[in-house]
């Protein structure tokens, strides 16, 4: 595309073009019969400069398309990139050096964007998008599942601690109750007292004891 909106036709050449002087070709060419020299192509290529070294964002890809497409000029229905005279663009006097597409207006309005190498340049800013929202939602999705962590986390620890305590409360109360039993039996000196109150004697008679709990 460089290459028909830099080098005009090598039999009656356009004298107006849209690259730099240092990127002029020195010979011309033809569409119909041979194509630009390589020395010339790599020529034009050079003028364009290094790629950049920071990372490209799809909104970075999107503007520089969206400036390309603008400055296409429109004759008609048809649009046209580079510099145009008023009929074709075969890099000729009278014509101009540029590249045509025809009905960009009505039949085929989006040509530009999916029928040249610009579509790559679509594709990748599409997939940079959809790889941005989907590690957008993989963060949302990795901090949904770490709250949901620390409170499952935070729920075992309190069921531990109530567990343990109820634990404690029943033993408390248990041994509480089997000292109460003691205690009772232990008022008894008689055996009938003490069996009366359902405890244990462990005397040989009436009144020689001990009155213990049945379950000591």
């Amino acid at each position: 595309m460089l290459a028909c909106i830099c080098e005009p036709d090598n039999s009656n050449a356009a004298d107006n073009h849209e690259c730099t002087e240092k990127a002029k070709p020195t010979g011309n060419w033809y569409s119909g019969a041979s194509g630009p020299d390589a020395a010339d192509l790599q020529k034009l290529a050079k003028s364009c400069g290094t790629p950049p070294t920071t990372t490209l964002t799809a909104a970075e890809i999107q503007s520089e398309i969206a400036h390309l497409r603008s400055v296409i000029h429109i004759d008609g229905n048809d649009g046209y990139l580079g510099h145009y005279s008023g009929t074709g663009c075969n890099g000729s006097k009278g014509h101009g050096i540029c590249v045509k597409f025809t009905a960009l207006m009505t039949a085929d309005k989006t040509q530009f964007e999916t029928k040249t190498w610009v579509a790559k340049f679509v594709a990748a800013a599409q997939i940079m998008d959809s790889l941005r929202d989907t590690a957008a939602k993989a963060a949302q999705v990795n901090a949904q599942l770490k709250t949901m962590k620390a409170a499952a986390t935070a729920a075992v620890q309190r069921s531990r601690v109530l567990a343990a305590t109820l634990s404690q409360s029943h033993t408390t109360q248990a041994q509480k109750k089997k000292i109460d039993i003691k205690n009772k039996c232990e008022t008894h000196k008689s055996k009938t007292a003490c069996l009366g109150a359902k405890c244990a004697w462990k005397g040989k008679k009436e009144d020689d004891g001990p009155c213990i709990p049945t379950e000591a």
